[in-house]
């Protein structure tokens, strides 16, 4: 309204700016399009979180490096936030529940109802890893 009350009714800058109460740098600002390089960033950006969904954005960032993009590691997670192309974190393990995880000593009631396994770690003489599965099954006790 500004402008065309200065290019249309012929009055002054300051006289608007005033009526407005707008300041006069406000008035005279022009907004500053993204250069073409910074948009194109952004575009592989979105393509490769596009194309890689199970990828986090520090992986993203060092691809559309490689492609030849000049963009940091910040600026790949603002620009997958805003187009909400996050990676969600992953859910932890949740730990089994009820009489199988051993919480209640449970007694055989036929041969191999009652089984455990374990892994066993040692190391050699010579220092090298000695890993061992052992399965034990109990019989029924009478």
């Amino acid at each position: 309204m500004a402008t065309q009350a200065v290019v249309g009714n012929g009055c002054s800058e300051r006289q608007v700016c005033r009526i407005f109460k707008l300041h006069r740098a406000t008035y005279r600002y022009r907004p500053k399009w993204p250069r073409l390089a910074r948009q194109q960033a952004q575009q592989a950006v979105v393509d490769l979180s596009l194309e890689n969904l199970e990828l986090g954005g520090d992986k993203i960032a060092a691809m559309a490096r490689k492609r030849g993009h000049s963009i940091s590691n910040k600026r790949v997670r603002q620009i997958r936030a805003e187009e909400c192309l996050t990676v969600p974190a992953p859910r932890k393990k949740q730990s089994r529940r009820g009489e199988s995880t051993g919480t209640l000593p449970q007694k055989a009631a036929y041969r191999g109802h009652v089984w455990t396994w374990d892994f066993i770690h040692d190391t050699t003489i010579k220092g090298g890893a000695f890993r061992t599965l052992s399965v034990v099954s109990l019989s029924k006790l009478k």
